[in-house]
């Protein structure tokens, strides 16, 4: 059985992830969950990202649209954040689809700066397995479709760029290469 990881958990690390990327974050829209309403999950989102000294002034907060929305003078993100509960295949799969397709209902080419969208869910098999399989580099490049892939035990998320080639060997390469990458940043600070 899949560990479960909340979504709550991948929103927090992306949020991090875009912040260490230089994005602004412009709107956070977190799922209501029975053991932590919206109002808690504001309150430790913004607790999280004071202990590394930033502020949330100025970030909307819905309850509608994408996860995230952050950008910087040149590129707009839209993230479509998904946990994994203790479910059969058959959930994961459709909650996969759902959370694929909440992702594409993002796009549009209104904005001036380049759209970039994302999908950021735990790093997991059967997860894996429709990344590779169903959402293929074609795809992602027509839709400018980044993976994030959060490694739980890690607490890191790792990127994936819409021309990348993505097998479960370069997941796991991509991993260790952002695990040297933070480690090395930990020995700087």
């Amino acid at each position: 059985m899949a560990e479960k990881v909340s979504e709550y958990d991948v929103l927090s690390e992306t949020v991090l992830w875009l912040f260490k990327e230089g994005y602004q974050l412009v709107q956070i829209s977190p799922a209501i969950r029975q053991d932590l309403d919206a109002g808690e999950q504001r309150k430790l989102i913004e607790e999280k990202l004071a202990s590394i000294g930033l502020t949330l002034s100025g970030v909307s907060w819905n309850s509608q649209g994408p996860d995230i929305v952050a950008k910087n003078e040149k590129r707009i993100w839209k993230v479509e954040c998904k946990g994994l509960g203790e479910g059969k295949q058959s959930t994961l799969r459709n909650n996969f689809d759902r959370a694929l397709a909440s992702v594409v209902s993002y796009y549009d080419d209104s904005e001036n700066n380049e759209l970039h969208l994302a999908l950021a869910i735990p790093y997991n098999q059967d997860y894996n397995w429709q990344i590779i399989n169903r959402v293929r580099k074609p795809l992602r490049m027509r839709l400018n479709l980044w993976i994030l892939l959060y490694f739980s035990q890690a607490r890191i998320i790792v990127p994936f760029s819409p021309d990348s080639e993505i097998s479960d060997q370069s997941i796991l390469v991509s991993f260790g290469e952002a695990m040297l990458k933070k480690r090395q940043s930990e020995q700087i600070t």
